[in-house]
């Protein structure tokens, strides 16, 4: 009977999507660092599948899409609680932030992995160390650049040309890395050397691990971000543990002569510290 009293009602369904940039400034450095997310709407209601409509296990949500499908639910949600919208958009931020340090890479070996020395000897202390220093040297040669200098680089050329690509120059490296990683767990390693050996080893594995995530960095940025991190954290695990592995060899009294590659490590390593 509304409409005898002239009281109609409308209902409008809407459909849209925005972009909402995200811009993380380091006070520091006062490096900026700007990435896009698209936030749904469908039918007035933010577009985040049921639990029929998740993503298979074929082909999972990355990081980036994750955190795109919770955006806009968990700004709604902060919103209704009162929260004045620079808060609410600060703690979307905080959250996204803490997402990507929190999907930090596992180390995966323990002593369980290793193919252990059948005893200490020096000729095997010897043979550990020249294996070793010739694995890495093998795969050193195959990365041309420091990876972070690569991905600066790769994000400067794909922003000027709109690109959202693969950048394969990390599936390589990846690959080298991966194939460090099966070489080094092939070779016999004394007791003494356990510790440095696998802090080295996890530590490449890791790098793979970070490349294969440099390698989506365009529709993946926020595990792009966390990767940058643990490169860095990676990359003195490896620094410290070639060090203490050195402190080992000292200790034990090797020494090589200047056509082995154990020669070249320890060299190397004099260098880092």
């Amino acid at each position: 009977y509304f409409h005898l009293m002239c009281v109609n009602f409308y209902k409008f369904t809407y459909d849209i999507i925005y972009p909402v940039m995200i811009v993380v400034h380091d006070d520091e450095s006062d490096y900026v660092f700007r990435f896009v997310l698209p936030v749904q709407i469908k039918n007035n209601e933010p577009s985040v599948p049921t639990p029929k409509q998740e993503p298979s296990q074929e082909n999972p949500l990355n990081l980036t899409q994750k955190t795109t499908r919770d955006l806009f639910v968990s700004y709604i949600q902060q919103r209704q609680t009162g929260l004045d919208p620079k808060t609410a958009i600060d703690q979307i931020l905080g959250t996204i932030l803490d997402d990507s340090e929190s999907s930090g890479f596992k180390n995966n070996f323990s002593q369980k992995n290793l193919r252990l020395a059948s005893d200490n000897s020096t000729e095997e202390a010897r043979a550990y160390i020249n294996n070793l220093a010739k694995i890495s040297d093998d795969g050193a040669s195959k990365i041309k650049e420091n990876e972070l200098t690569t991905l600066k680089r790769l994000i400067q050329q794909a922003n000027s040309s709109d690109s959202f690509e693969k950048f394969d120059e990390f599936a390589v490296n990846a690959a080298a890395y991966k194939e460090m990683v099966a070489s080094i767990l092939k070779i016999a390693v004394p007791q003494n050397y356990i510790g440095p050996h696998l802090k080295y080893l996890n530590a490449l594995n890791n790098l793979a691990k970070i490349n294969s995530a440099f390698s989506v960095f365009m529709s993946d940025p926020i595990s792009g971000m966390g990767a940058a991190k643990q490169y860095l954290d990676e990359a003195e695990n490896i620094k410290r543990s070639l060090i203490t592995l050195s402190v080992v060899a000292y200790s034990d009294r090797l020494t090589f002569g200047p056509n082995e590659y154990g020669f070249a490590l320890l060299s190397l390593i004099n260098q880092l510290q």
